[in-house]
């Protein structure tokens, strides 16, 4: 399956849009820490892709 990528996104909170298609979203979870240096890739427990589809797809 192959993913269409607009253009690179790593801020988690923002939701990337694909026109009729729908859109989607990271989601990312891991433990709490104090400052963003702390948190490596192996501190991160589970990545989800959120997808919502668009009006064309329901």
């Amino acid at each position: 399956m192959r993913f269409i990528t607009p253009r690179r996104n790593n801020d988690t909170r923002k939701v990337v849009r694909l026109g009729c298609i729908g859109s989607y979203q990271l989601g990312v979870c891991s433990n709490g820490f104090a400052t963003e240096k702390q948190v490596t890739s192996s501190t991160i427990n589970n990545v989800k892709i959120n997808f919502r589809t668009g009006k064309e797809l329901k």
